[in-house]
């Protein structure tokens, strides 16, 4: 297992202070391959490969200026532009060297998204069906997994919840997109690509019903699915959830604050998560909490040296 932290733009000088400080030597970059004028993406690559930190980048870009990336809509060309906009940011991974492009894999729904606001809502287009979105999308995934093998890098594909905030910070206000679920997901780790289990995106794609008993069904879809696809899995997301467990995801930390106030899971548990990496050298863990990233970095660290 190999230790990282996240940043980007918002966090940057708090993401030296992690290298220059703490001696990290891995982190993955928020990177948005529509915006290279607009942010020093290509500066921050060229800083961290200097001072000899692995790099993961995460892929973000609006399509059309407007949508969320989507890779099995039935609209031709939005599907196209995501996927040359995930081309783009492997051919910028195989110039850096970077370890792997991570990305969200979509849904059967459009989304326009606003990612200098943090909005996002649904569009009032009709889903593509289930079973074509499910087709095209797998195999564009394979195509795009293969092309980051030929350019030296690792593509993964990101577990998502269930249900999406149309304010990133406010969780009362939901939309249903129909995004990859976790079947879909295992169907793509048995086609070769690579897992990136997104934590509390894995447990927020859970919503059980109201006599049901939430983190014991949280946890139980969280164990199956981690021992089903660990050793397909290139990328651990290592967060906590927060209620309400609604299906959205709360980006909460691994401080022991964090866990005093009840998030989920507890320290027990997120240490038997981890176990199931225990023995894979090349699986990148990063923590990507709302702030006080340097000491989750730290407190990641420090669960990870627990795993038995």
């Amino acid at each position: 297992m190999i230790v990282g932290f996240k940043t980007g733009p918002a966090s940057w000088l708090e993401g030296q202070e992690i290298v220059l400080k703490d001696q990290a030597r891995m982190c993955e970059l928020w990177f948005r391959i529509d915006a290279l004028k607009q942010y020093p993406f290509i500066n921050m690559l060229e800083w961290l490969i200097d001072h000899k930190v692995a790099v993961g980048l995460h892929y973000w870009g609006m399509v059309g200026g407007r949508l969320k990336p989507n890779f099995g809509t039935r609209h031709i060309d939005i599907r196209e532009e995501s996927i040359q906009q995930v081309r783009s940011t492997i051919q910028i991974a195989r110039d850096f060297g970077c370890v792997y492009v991570n990305i969200h894999p979509g849904g059967r729904y459009l989304e326009e998204m606003d990612l200098d606001a943090r909005s996002q809502k649904i569009t009032d287009d009709p889903p593509t069906d289930r079973d074509e979105w499910r087709e095209v999308w797998l195999d564009n995934m394979k195509e795009l997994s293969d092309y980051a093998l030929r350019n030296k890098t690792m593509l993964t594909v990101e577990t998502l919840p269930g249900m999406e905030s149309v304010a990133m910070e406010i969780r009362d206000k939901i939309y249903f997109p129909d995004s990859a679920n976790l079947e879909d997901m295992k169907i793509l780790a048995k086609q070769g690509v690579k897992i990136a289990n997104d934590i509390s995106h894995t447990m927020a794609g859970v919503i059980p019903k109201k006599d049901e008993a939430t983190e014991n069904k949280m946890w139980q879809v969280l164990e199956i699915f981690t021992g089903d696809t660990a050793k397909q899995t290139g990328l651990v997301h290592v967060n906590t959830l927060s209620r309400p467990y609604n299906g959205t995801d709360s980006h909460n930390g691994l401080l022991d604050e964090d866990f005093a106030a009840g998030v989920f899971p507890d320290r027990e548990r997120m240490i038997k998560f981890l176990s199931y990496f225990r023995d894979l050298n090349e699986v990148y863990l990063v923590t990507e909490p709302k702030n006080e990233m340097r000491k989750n970095h730290v407190a990641l660290k420090e669960l990870v040296a627990d795993v038995k």
